[in-house]
């Protein structure tokens, strides 16, 4: 499979100027660097570390089918690759 792979810091580095919205990895979220304030983020699948981190810092680590179930709008989502 041809999934991305995204590091926190690069999770972290965007959600600054993507605020409120909800990151989408169609991929794995690793967690290589920090997480300094809250973040939602869905993806594919998270390392244990990358899940904790979000969590620590107050945030969401939840899958693609559990975002699906949500409902959100997509406008208040972005895709990160």
């Amino acid at each position: 499979k041809n999934l991305a792979k995204v590091n926190l810091w690069k999770l972290e580095k965007l959600s600054k100027t993507q605020k409120g919205k909800i990151l989408v990895v169609p991929g794995f979220v690793l967690g290589e660097g920090e997480v300094t304030h809250p973040l939602t983020v869905a993806a594919y699948s998270f390392s244990k570390s990358a899940a904790q981190k979000i969590r620590d810092a107050k945030g969401k680590a939840i899958s693609l089918e559990e975002l699906a179930k949500e409902k959100e709008k997509t406008s208040g989502m972005v895709i990160i690759k």
